[in-house]
Order: C-alpha cells, then structure tokens, then sequence
C-alpha cells in the first residue's frame, strides 16, 4: 500500500517551473510555416501548428497525434541542454532535439530545434490569443 501512495504523490504533481538557466526559451516561437510554441514560465506550452502544411519544416515540428490546430496545457521537460520534451502525462508528445540553443541574431532572438530556426515574438503574438 505505501508504494501505491508514493506513485500516486509523484505521478500527480505538477510541472515544473522553467529554470533560471532556460528562461530564454519561454515566449512564442515560430518557424517559417506557421508552426507555434507558446512556453511559460510555470512549464507549460500551448502548440499552434496550421494542420496539413505543405512547407518543408512542418513534418519536423508537428505533433504526430495531435489532429487539432490549437494544443493547450502540454509540460515542458528539459533533458539536458540537447532535449526539449513537449507532453501531456498518458497523452501525445513531441521530443525536441535542441540544435543551438536561444541566440540573438541582431534584434531577433532565434533558436533551432528539429533543424528548423525558429524566431522568438511577443507572448502576444500566439495565434490562439484572440
């Protein structure tokens, strides 16, 4: 019985906060087809992707059984500096590989995930915030 608890208390908490050390990544990041990331800073994301696109960065970065254009209430997990792991708890995911990490390129913040460059907006700027 005591380890049915304990399972039960891990399984049930929360994310986790971004760290102090991944604070760049929390906004909205786009890749050139449309394709959106919204990461907060209590650890959870909502995921924008324009379904069926036809540009070639799209299959990289869509979530594979999500058929809805809009995803709300994913957890943000980092594993390591290489992985960023975008999932619900018994539900579908995507697992992020970190290409270079947040970097500013002029006045633009920029990272590459998946081998797509993404490019930082405003937290205004998610597509579903109407």
């Amino acid at each position: 019985m005591p380890v049915i608890l304990l399972f039960l208390l891990v399984s049930c908490g929360g994310p986790d906060r971004i760290p102090e050390a991944k604070k760049d990544f929390i906004g909205v990041w786009q890749s050139p087809s449309g394709f959106q990331i919204q990461i907060m800073p209590e650890g959870t994301a909502n995921v924008y992707q324009p379904i069926d696109s036809l540009h070639p960065d799209y299959e990289r970065l869509r979530l594979r059984k999500a058929n809805a254009v809009y995803n709300f209430g994913f957890e943000v997990e980092f594993l390591g500096d290489t992985v960023l792991n975008i999932k619900k708890p018994y539900h579908s995911g995507r697992l992020y590989r970190i290409d270079m990490l947040p970097f500013m390129d002029a006045d633009t913040m920029k990272m590459a995930i998946n081998g797509v460059v993404v490019k930082k907006y405003d937290e205004e700027f998610f597509m579903a915030d109407f």
